[in-house]
């Protein structure tokens, strides 16, 4: 198992909103940086979204939350997957995430 990432100056939401608006804006700005015509498509996950604690018994309403949304990402025909996976993994470091890229396409 990997170690957990540690970032040196976490910037921490102020609000649900700021989060939410956060995790909007940084999938647009992913689709933004791939090929024209990328989307989005959540339509075929049930769960969509998840928001939870991350404690079992928090302690009030300003108590950390995790947050998922899956989506499928459409991508036009002919795209080179694997550059896609490449591509976005370097952006996503740039911005400062810190995980693991698998750059292997599941063929």
């Amino acid at each position: 198992m990997e170690a957990t990432p540690t970032v040196a100056n976490p910037k921490i939401p102020t609000s649900q909103q700021e989060a939410q608006d956060t995790v909007l804006r940084l999938l647009q700005d992913t689709v933004n940086i791939l090929p024209a015509g990328t989307t989005l498509d959540g339509s075929q996950y049930r769960i969509g979204r998840i928001d939870k604690y991350c404690e079992d018994e928090p302690a009030g309403p300003d108590s950390p939350v995790h947050v998922e949304d899956w989506r499928d990402l459409k991508l036009p025909p002919g795209t080179d997957f694997n550059e896609i996976i490449a591509q976005t993994g370097d952006t996503w470091t740039q911005w400062g995430w810190q995980g693991r890229v698998d750059r292997r396409h599941p063929d």
